[in-house]
């Protein structure tokens, strides 16, 4: 049946008013008529293509599996006391909600982190969509509020909130390389993994780290290494669009594999943060680590603007308007006092 959106809200209205008691959220592709590729700006449609790309890659025909995984990690941060329990209850109505946990710990006192099951990663994003509903909705629905923010509290007095992503693929696609690909461009992906004007307050120590490199359970680096393929990237928080985030992220390793790219940063078991500001370049060069995470949106924005090679594998369409609506962003919250940005933040997260 062919109707049109005006006539597909209608129906979604009657429906939710004849039975007010069920929720649904929906996941779904975006179209803009008139374009010569009506999926140009789609954020998903990107991920898709990316994912068909790297599974041509390894010789499987479009729409065979890439043999790639993914899975987050959500923090959260109640701002007014819970009471015992909470952890588990959203747990269980996350599970109920059919999104896989793979397991939940508290981080410190009122803040909380749900790590997702791996799964694919169209899927495993849509389910990280969902979780995060679930996990604001069954707080309100106990008259707490709960957030996903980055930086919940002011005044550097409380927990910083990530929501880093777990990536494994499969060895044939040229892990190293993949790798040394994403690291070549980690810069620019800081533009979509850390899309607030608040996300660089994360730029320091175990959060985001502030040093392009990585190391095998150093969490002092925006790049963790789990496994020879298996990472955690910790440069995104709930800001982001995911879909994007994840797209670009798989861009740019896959650009590594086809270049044939050299990993030239070394495995880094360094603890930047432990060192003092002035001895910590000095204790890296050896590792190859020289360049710095941006400290702005802003700085993120201007590289991701001059990375002409990966703007256009991502496409002029999508990027450029991203990078416009982000600068608007910058001015936008630029212009706030600190306690208004973070109350119109709540509102969104």
């Amino acid at each position: 049946m062919d109707i049109t959106n005006t006539e597909a809200v209608v129906l979604v209205d009657r429906f939710f008013a004849s039975y007010p008691n069920v929720r649904a959220i929906v996941m779904c592709f975006t179209a803009h008529l008139g374009l010569g590729d009506p999926f140009s700006r789609c954020p998903r449609a990107l991920l898709v293509r990316a994912l068909d790309s790297i599974a041509r890659q390894q010789g499987h025909s479009e729409g065979g599996d890439p043999g790639i995984l993914m899975g987050f990690e959500i923090e959260f941060v109640l701002l007014t006391p819970s009471g015992d329990g909470l952890a588990q209850e959203v747990v269980l109505a996350v599970e109920a909600a059919g999104v896989p946990v793979y397991h939940f710990h508290v981080e410190i006192a009122n803040q909380f982190e749900i790590a997702l099951a791996p799964l694919a990663p169209l899927q495993a994003i849509d389910a990280l969509m969902m979780a995060q509903e679930v996990i604001r909705t069954t707080c309100a629905a106990r008259g707490l509020r709960a957030t996903t923010i980055p930086t919940p509290i002011l005044g550097g007095k409380g927990p910083l909130s990530g929501c880093h992503l777990h990536l494994s693929v499969h060895p044939a696609l040229g892990s190293t390389a993949f790798l040394a690909g994403a690291l070549a461009r980690l810069r620019t992906l800081c533009a979509f993994g850390l899309a607030n004007y608040d996300s660089y307050t994360r730029v320091a120590n175990d959060c985001a780290g502030e040093w392009v490199g990585w190391g095998t359970g150093n969490k002092d680096l925006p790049v963790c290494q789990v496994s020879p393929e298996h990472w955690e990237f910790r440069f995104l928080d709930a800001t982001a669009n995911v879909y994007l985030f994840a797209a670009a992220l798989l861009i740019a390793g896959l650009a590594g594999v086809r270049d044939g790219r050299v990993l030239k940063l070394d495995d880094c078991q360094i603890v930047p943060s432990a060192l003092a500001s002035e001895d910590a370049a000095s204790h890296l060069r050896p590792f190859g680590i020289t360049e710095r995470l941006p400290t702005t949106l802003a700085e993120a924005l201007a590289t991701a603007a001059a990375d002409e090679e990966l703007g256009n594998l991502i496409g002029p369409e999508l990027l450029l308007r991203y990078i416009g609506v982000k600068e608007r962003e910058v001015e936008f919250f630029g212009g706030m006092k600190d306690e208004e940005r973070r109350e119109k933040l709540l509102g969104y997260f």
